[in-house]
């Protein structure tokens, strides 16, 4: 099984490998401040209500909404690379100036401008592997980027929150735009050096349809289905887990811990489940349980009244056990999805993807919003039960609205 593995990776063209380690180190930074953002907003503006708190945590995705069509559509018609770096600009500098921030209006400018950059260079990635797979490999090479990303999860708060507990908040921002545009550059370097195998200049058209691409029902399905998936974990990660951390007086690096438990989940099943689809040649039951298991899981959570627990100790080693388990079975459907949009649009996979990863970011930034809401009204472990309920409504979607030819 091992040696499988390592064959399907060491076989996948030199551009992935190269995105997929620069996408280690750009999620690496990107996350740096995602423990300590609901912590830094309150100390911005003291009296801000919890649900502007998540919309402050959320906005970030609102860019990679608007981004995400048009960098995919752009990047069919004008190749991959020059979408790739200014993304990677943009979010560099603007992260850097969200460190500056002195009040909750310009925090959220600085975020949305992020998340637009984010989402530019996300999807000419996507769009980039997308190019140079075929469907015998593509679910492996998106398994190895998207686990370099998530990544990020697994160390970005750690480091975060070390680097808010010895400096302070802003220094978390400082650091982030820092390093990715450090490593922007270097990754421009590396694909020039290489050279771009890619057949995006055999795709490059006059006219790529954009309304063409979105009118697919099946990308519309698979991206509408997966949404409620996407609101529940995120209300989880990004609000509940920092917020239960700081009721419980834990630390910052402690909370980092938290986050990162799903992140080291994550990867390891990316890295499995991608292989596994390919040679199955099959990616509706991937994404299906990568919907499924995480709301359950949830409903443990919910049910089990963890956040309810006096001893923080066996509630922590719990919560951060259970969120390792929910990143695992999450990822079986992050390799599996973008493989499955651009399969359903092969002359223009970029477009589809970017459509698709745009309506998948909504659940991003309905969840933030969404969970703040629920604690400040029915308490941290009926919100929880909530979140449980939404992914668990997108696999039956899944199931039984998206059809897949299987090779």
């Amino acid at each position: 099984m091992l040696k499988d593995l390592i064959k399907a990776y060491s076989n996948l063209p030199k551009v992935v490998l190269i995105l997929s380690l620069g996408t280690l180190i750009i999620a690496i930074a990107e996350i740096f401040y995602v423990p300590i953002l609901p912590l830094y907003a309150k100390t911005i503006s003291p009296a801000i209500p919890l649900i502007i708190v998540g919309v402050a945590a959320s906005i970030h995705r609102l860019g990679q909404v608007i981004s995400s069509p048009i960098t995919g559509n752009w990047s069919d018609r004008i190749g991959r690379t020059k979408p790739y770096i200014l993304g990677i600009i943009i979010t560099s500098i603007t992260d850097f100036l969200a460190g500056t921030a002195f009040g909750i209006p310009d925090l959220m400018l600085y975020r949305i401008l992020s998340g637009i950059g984010y989402g530019m260079f996300a999807v000419a990635a996507m769009g980039y592997i997308a190019d140079v797979t075929t469907r015998e490999n593509r679910a492996t090479a998106m398994g190895l980027y998207v686990a370099c990303m998530i990544t990020g999860l697994a160390i970005g708060p750690l480091a975060g929150g070390y680097i808010a507990e010895f400096f302070n908040f802003r220094a978390t921002f400082y650091a982030s735009g820092i390093v990715q545009l450090i490593t922007g550059i270097a990754i421009l370097l590396a694909i020039r050096r290489v050279g771009v195998d890619t057949t995006v200049n055999k795709i490059q058209q006059a006219n790529v349809s954009f309304w063409a691409t979105i009118r697919n029902k099946g990308i519309l399905s698979l991206s509408i289905s997966n949404l409620p998936r996407t609101a529940g974990l995120s209300a989880f990660l990004y609000i509940t887990l920092p917020l239960l951390g700081e009721s419980w007086g834990l630390s910052s690096s402690i909370i980092g811990w938290m986050l990162s438990a799903f992140g080291f989940g994550h990867i390891l099943g990316a890295l499995y489940f991608g292989p596994l689809s390919d040679r199955a040649g099959k990616r509706k039951p991937f994404v299906f349980a990568g919907a499924l298991t995480p709301g359950i899981l949830l409903l443990i959570i919910g049910v089990g009244n963890l956040p309810g627990i006096t001893n923080t100790s066996n509630a922590l080693f719990l919560i951060i056990l259970l969120t390792f388990l929910i990143g695992l079975s999450a990822s079986a459907n992050c390799s599996a999805l973008p493989a499955m949009a651009a399969e359903l649009a092969s002359k223009t996979p970029a477009t589809s993807i970017g459509f698709a990863r745009s309506l998948e970011v909504i659940g991003f930034l309905i969840g933030p919003i969404l969970g703040g809401y629920l604690i400040d009204t029915v308490g941290y472990s009926s919100s929880v039960l909530i979140y449980g309920a939404l992914p668990i409504i997108a696999s039956f979607l899944i199931l039984f609205g998206i059809k897949e030819s299987v090779r």
